[in-house]
Formats: structure tokens, sequence, C-alpha cells
């Protein structure tokens, strides 16, 4: 290949010189038309060789800068890569440091229970009370009627009444069991509804051929607690007329197992208090006395489990 005047060997390095300038060609070499042309000054020469090696200089001090640069960029980047990771380690450690501590601190935690529900009230405890009227003279409403209260006091119950006939003084009196309730403290009982006060109608104390005064006309006035206990009553009588004033307390714990009862003996139509001495109603120790009523010559009466 001809360039000014010479032929170059692009295989080895060459020198051409223009204008009293040599250019440098690397990896070239001019080859004159007519044999080799080589520098015979020998300041070409340097120069040449001078510009060759600041040429060299320059590239491998790019070549430093560059690997310098690439180092602290790898540096750099492992730099924050590291801190990445520390940081990372930093949180997860003391996430799990704080897991670990809530952990253990469960472990000794006193755990507040839930306040337990109130107990319930103790079981009234009763006792069995014997009681008396005062003793009057025996004969119809108008001589039995108020002289004669059946009363338990403002803690008891009825449980069964008798009349009790005293032949020398010819009186009569009633005999009858309370069922008191013995706690100190509040009971089951003490929370059920206050006592209610009935009376029966009123209605005549006798007809007239008996003189309105005749004890079989009770059989009109009918005492009923309904799921309540008879805690007292009383005959009432005034004029020609009369009625039964009487007190319910306390309920029944199973309405359901209330039992209707008669009295067994037969009474005949009785005018004077004294033809009913053998007349007992009676429930037993688990049950109350909650209703009563004297019809067809005998005396029903109903006995209903006791309160708890």
């Amino acid at each position: 290949m001809r360039v000014g005047g010479v032929i170059v060997d692009t295989c080895r390095p060459y020198a051409v010189v223009r204008n009293d300038m040599v250019q440098w060609r690397p990896w070239t070499m001019a080859m004159p038309e007519r044999g080799r042309i080589r520098l015979s000054s020998s300041s070409s020469a340097k120069t040449t060789y001078a510009s060759k090696n600041r040429t060299k200089a320059g590239r491998r001090a790019m070549l430093r800068c560059t690997l310098l640069a690439l180092a602290f960029a790898f540096a750099l980047a492992e730099w924050r890569h590291t801190r990445t990771l520390d940081s990372d380690t930093f949180h997860n450690r003391a996430y799990d440091e704080s897991n670990g501590a809530t952990a253990i601190l469960s472990m000794f935690r006193v755990t507040r229970s839930p306040s337990p529900s109130p107990p319930p009230p103790p079981l009234t405890t009763f006792v069995f009370e014997t009681k008396r009227t005062p003793s009057g003279p025996n004969g119809g409403p108008k001589e039995y009627g108020n002289v004669h209260p059946l009363g338990c006091g403002p803690n008891g119950a009825l449980t069964k009444f008798s009349f009790v006939y005293d032949k020398e003084e010819d009186e009569i009196h009633n005999e009858y069991t309370c069922a008191v309730a013995k706690n100190r403290g509040p009971t089951g009982a003490d929370a059920m509804p206050p006592p209610l006060e009935k009376t029966t109608e009123h209605g005549p104390s006798g007809s007239k051929l008996s003189g309105r005064d005749a004890m079989w006309d009770m059989d009109g006035h009918v005492v009923d607690c309904g799921n309540q206990f008879l805690r007292k009553w009383v005959l009432h009588q005034w004029s020609h007329s009369m009625q039964i004033t009487y007190e319910c307390a306390w309920r029944t714990s199973n309405a359901g197992g209330c039992e209707r009862r008669r009295q067994t003996t037969e009474i005949p139509r009785a005018k004077k208090a004294s033809e009913w001495a053998d007349v007992e109603l009676a429930c037993t120790s688990e049950t109350f006395l909650s209703a009563f009523r004297y019809v067809n010559g005998t005396f029903m009466y109903t006995c209903c489990p006791r309160p708890y």
C-alpha cells in the first residue's frame, strides 16, 4: 500500500515524515519502494521514542485510574451491601430479642383471670317451731273469729296446723308448726318476692237457721298462695259477716312438685270449732303449706317443695 510516496507494510509499525514532522503509526512499518526507509536522524529517533514512551505512560496511568475507580466503586458497593445486611441483621436481632423477651416475660407474667361470678347464696336452713294461738270460747265464727291468728313471723312459713279442744274448759285453740329460716346472712329466700297480703271474698258467717254463726260456712273462703307459701292467716268476723285474711311469702323451688292432699277423716257439717278437734293439715319437712279450703265436709290443702 502506498502512503505519501512509501509502501506501507500493515503488518509492522512505521513512521511517516511530513513537513518535518514525524507521525507514528503503530503496528505498521514504512517500506520504501526500493528498499526500506529508516530514520537516520538521531533526534528524530529520540523524539519518536519519547512520544512512544509518553503514550504508553498515559495509557498505563489511564488504566491505573480506571482500575482504581473500579476498585473504589466495588468497595463502595460492598460497603453499602454490608451496611444493608448489618441493618437488617440488627433489626431482625432486635425483633428476635424483643420476641424472646416477650416470650420470657409471658412465662412469668401473672395473668389476671376474669372476676368470678358471685357465688349463689347459701341454702336456707330451716328450723321447725311449734306454736299455738290463745285459748278462746268454743263456738262458731262469732266466738272463734278474731281470736286465733296463726302467724310465723317475718321469716317463716306454715307447715301444718290443727284445732285443739279443751273439754274441761270448753275452749278452743290452734296448734301449728312454722319452718323458720335461721341463716344469719342473706339466703335464697331473701331474694324472693316480698310477702303479699290477700283476703277471701266477704261472705256471711252463717245462715239464718244457724243464727249467722256456723263454721261450715268457711266453705266459701278459699286460701290459696299459688307458688308461694302461707305465712299467716286469721278469720275475721263482724256482725253477720266474715272473711279470711292471709299472707303469702317466698316461692316454691319446684311448682311442678306441689302435692294436693285431702284430709282423710270425714267431718260432718260443723257449727262449732270443737267439731274439728281431730283435723290436722300437715306437710312433710321438705314441703310447706301453700293452700287450703273446707269443702264437702272435709279439708283439702296443698304442700309445695320448700325454697332453697
